[in-house]
């Protein structure tokens, strides 16, 4: 049978690292309820198509937070979930919000270019 011999601070920093990540994957998916509920209770048909696109609005500042909490981790080796978290979605949320909104215009009108084709084959 494996065996793993490490440490007492070793398994304490193992289970840090996996409460930081569930916890921030538990944040994101907070920010991102509005999408989670679309997705759960909307048909993926075209004509709904924008209010996909409507929920995934909040999506764009929770990933630069998530994205800036994890760097943060990288560098630093420590963080306060809860605090580093929310303060970057709030201190990132205007420029996040900004670039977000544009790529999820692009996207929105690559998704329906492709039903309209879809439907005319």
């Amino acid at each position: 049978m494996f065996r793993m011999n490490l440490s007492h601070f070793q398994y304490a920093a193992l289970f840090n690292y996996g409460y930081w990540f569930l916890m921030l994957n538990l944040y994101f998916a907070i920010a991102n309820i509005p999408f989670i509920l679309a997705l759960s209770t909307l048909q993926f048909i075209p004509s709904n198509m924008i209010y996909y696109f409507i929920t995934l609005i909040p999506m764009g500042p929770a990933l630069a937070a998530l994205i800036v909490s994890l760097n943060k981790l990288v560098v630093e080796k420590d963080i306060s979930v809860t605090k580093d978290y929310w303060h970057f979605y709030k201190g990132k949320f205007s420029e996040s919000m900004c670039l977000w909104v544009i790529t999820l215009a692009l996207l929105f009108i690559l998704a329906m270019d492709i039903a309209v084709f879809m439907d005319k084959s």
